[in-house]
């Protein structure tokens, strides 16, 4: 429990650590993997090299600390957080080491500042913070091993089948090794994966792109040029291979409203929304599905959204950008505000969801609120670390 005269502590001391937080962040990860080695595999090291995992931390307890006592903005918070920690299947043990190496590699970078009144501050601020996380993922452990054919950690999947969906892209399709039921997920939801390569255990996050209620999981997968598990999802995993899974998991779902529904992504971006699309129709909404790519011969489930324009004639509007098409052609471009001004229901007060790159992914949230779209209409989901895309 933080008390009064801590609160004050942290109020005081606030700007200087948000004035380091970088620095803070950016020594953190390498000490706490010196020390710690064997928990480097839970940490994307393309996430390191890039400076996006410690931008997200960073932000996050910045964030952190500016609502620490508004509970519905620690729900926005702390709630993807959870999810994206239950994808790795973090422990409370997890969190000890955390936080030694958090407050340790605070007092390098703040020196005499960091006094032992502030260091005991800090650290019950970030117990405060450690604690909230290990109850939501604990409720949400708990709540998949209850489910029909839940199961709480990781468990062993066989490939079963291969669908090449485009240059460097796939379907993988995934049954339990036991034969066993598995548990239902919702259109947006994503999995954890695990799998070890030359005796390094990797761990990814991959969005379902199977039907809803299938007796299997789907993921797709883009090759990545630097990507060691995705190269190897690609290239080499063939059918009969095994990896461990764990329960699907996700707040990118379909609300509960009879609004149109607005999808927009780019790039591989483009995986959650085939499934939010499946269920939105299935609903009796209407859709728009705006997608941004390179080159319109390269254009994953673009066969499957014209399939749902014929089964569902006049609820699916498809439109897409794309930065390589032919001079002249009327899909040119990017997508961008006049796009999404021209294409967008946006008289009709639809419920947006957007995902692809950073950059993208600041563009639509910016417009959109710029475009009168209001927060609680916009969902996003992050690939990779919770970062600073829409600040």
């Amino acid at each position: 429990m933080i008390t009064l005269a801590q609160r004050q502590i942290i109020a005081d001391t606030a700007p200087v650590v948000a004035q380091h937080i970088t620095t803070i962040t950016t020594r953190f990860y390498p000490m706490m993997f010196a020390r710690y080695p064997e928990i480097a595999p839970l940490f994307n090291p393309r996430h390191q090299q890039t400076g996006a995992q410690p931008r997200a931390l960073g932000n996050s307890i910045v964030s952190y600390v500016m609502n620490y006592e508004d509970n519905e903005a620690l729900d926005g918070i702390l709630g993807t957080i959870a999810h994206k920690h239950a994808a790795l299947q973090i422990e409370p043990e997890h969190y000890r080491i955390v936080g030694e190496c958090l407050l340790e590699t605070t007092g390098e970078v703040l020196g005499e500042a960091f006094t032992p009144e502030v260091e005991d501050a800090w650290g019950a601020l970030y117990w405060a913070m450690a604690n909230d996380l290990i109850a939501r993922e604990e409720r949400i452990y708990h709540d998949n091993d209850i489910k029909r054919g839940g199961w709480r950690g990781w468990r062993p999947f066989v490939l079963s089948e291969r669908t090449e969906e485009d240059e460097g892209v796939v379907s993988l399709r995934f049954t339990p090794h036991d034969d066993k039921p598995i548990a239902a997920f919702e259109a947006g939801q994503y999995l954890g994966l695990r799998l070890t390569l030359e005796g390094t255990r990797l761990y990814r996050q991959y969005s379902l792109t199977g039907p809803v209620g299938a007796p299997y999981y789907q993921i797709t997968v883009k090759k990545e040029s630097l990507g060691k598990a995705s190269r190897y999802l690609d290239d080499e995993m063939a059918v009969g291979n095994t990896l461990h899974l764990c329960p699907p998991i996700g707040l990118l779902t379909l609300d509960r409203r009879t609004a149109p529904v607005a999808l927009v992504s780019a790039g591989i971006g483009q995986t959650p929304m085939i499934t939010l699309a499946r269920q939105a129709l299935a609903q009796g909404r209407q859709v728009s599905y705006l997608h941004g790519a390179t080159h319109p011969e390269h254009c994953p489930f673009k066969n499957e959204l014209d399939a749902l324009k014929t089964r569902y004639p006049g609820q699916l509007e498809v439109h897409y950008r794309f930065s390589q098409a032919a001079d002249g052609s009327s899909d040119k471009g990017h997508i961008d505000r006049s796009a999404l001004a021209d294409l967008l229901p946006l008289a009709s007060q639809p419920t947006c969801y957007f995902t692809g790159p950073n950059a993208f992914m600041i563009d639509v949230e910016h417009t959109l609120d710029a475009l009168g779209v209001p927060e609680a209409h916009r969902h996003y989901e992050c690939f990779g670390p919770l970062s600073d895309q829409t600040t």
